[in-house]
């Protein structure tokens, strides 16, 4: 049974768009010919109005979400502000520049504020990059005492030297990089599962429910659609 989901854009309230979650049966590529139950996600809606172009749908099967997790730190903080520097689903060489501001504050606060500007850099430097759905998507938590990026993407690996199948997210580096966690020369970045002694290693999936999937694949039809008409 399939599950409508409807969506919208806070500049065209009243032009709401509809998108579908459904599970069907394909054979995905290195499944030896075998059927497997995927998450199947679309929607009718276009990505451009004028010339209807239709959006790929979504097809969730193997689960990868890239993330970047720093070590524990107190909240609220204390900072004299500063930068982070962030790449997501791209070459550290392509990271972008976030900002802290100075002050004392949850660091719960600090991460919706730091969302928030990862969406506006997909609005912006990022907009005609074909990873701007990991910007805009994006999520950043502070959980158990660490600060979390997640990638807006879930994919079928953390690594690849083909970025279009990699859901990666690394801090690379930035003035407040340690005051946050991300201790210099630590691999604290997609291939971050355990921490034994203090070193991180092993790759692990940032996703933990099935719901945090669909969200994902949600969001990045969602975000692609013309709300304007």
């Amino acid at each position: 049974m399939s599950i409508s989901q409807t969506v919208y854009s806070e500049l065209y309230p009243n032009n709401s768009k509809t998108v579908t979650v459904d599970i069907v049966q394909r054979v995905p590529v290195g499944a030896e010919g075998d059927e497997k139950y995927v998450v199947y996600v679309y929607t009718s809606a276009y990505s451009d109005n004028t010339l209807r172009t239709a959006i790929d749908p979504v097809y969730t099967y193997e689960m990868k979400r890239g993330w970047a997790q720093g070590f524990i730190i107190n909240s609220p903080l204390t900072t004299d502000g500063g930068t982070l520097t962030v790449a997501i689903d791209e070459d550290d060489a392509d990271a972008v520049t976030l900002t802290v501001a100075s002050g004392s504050y949850s660091v719960s606060t600090t991460a919706t504020d730091l969302q928030a500007q990862l969406v506006l850099i997909a609005s912006g430097t990022k907009s005609s990059s074909t990873h701007k759905l990991g910007y805009m998507n994006a999520q950043v938590r502070y959980e158990d005492g660490r600060l979390t990026f997640l990638s807006g993407t879930t994919k079928s690996s953390y690594n690849s030297s083909d970025w279009t199948k990699v859901s990666s997210v690394k801090v690379t580096g930035g003035t407040v990089a340690e005051t946050f966690g991300f201790t210099t020369g630590y691999p604290n970045s997609y291939d971050l599962a355990t921490t034994t002694s203090g070193y991180l290693h092993s790759p692990a999936s940032a996703h933990t429910t099935v719901d945090d999937a669909i969200r994902s694949a949600v969001m990045t039809i969602a975000n692609q659609i013309d709300y304007s008409s």
